[in-house]
């Protein structure tokens, strides 16, 4: 049975099958930055613990989609450094 391409990816010689895996790539690749990645250098940068950014993402995106989920982590840390100026701390240090 011969494999054909989807009309978007037949100028690029793509099969049904290298597309597959071309999207299964890309969306392995932006679970690990979206979970992994970010939730660590926002940790070291803004001081914010990956359980609590991810918890963070997770009630955004229950509440307002996928904007939320993409509005989640400079929320917190614009939240977190308000909390922390307005009780008279330093921003910078924990």
């Amino acid at each position: 049975m011969e494999q054909r391409a989807t009309p978007t990816l037949a100028c690029c010689g793509l099969t049904r099958r290298h597309t597959g895996e071309a999207i299964a790539i890309y969306l392995l690749i932006q679970i690990i930055e979206g979970y992994v990645l970010t939730p660590l250098v926002q940790r070291r940068t803004v001081h914010i613990q990956p359980a609590h950014a991810l918890g963070m993402q997770m009630l955004m995106g229950t509440l307002f989609g996928a904007l939320g989920i993409a509005l989640a982590a400079p929320l917190q840390a614009v939240l977190r450094v308000a909390a922390i100026r307005s009780t008279g701390g330093d921003a910078d240090q924990d």
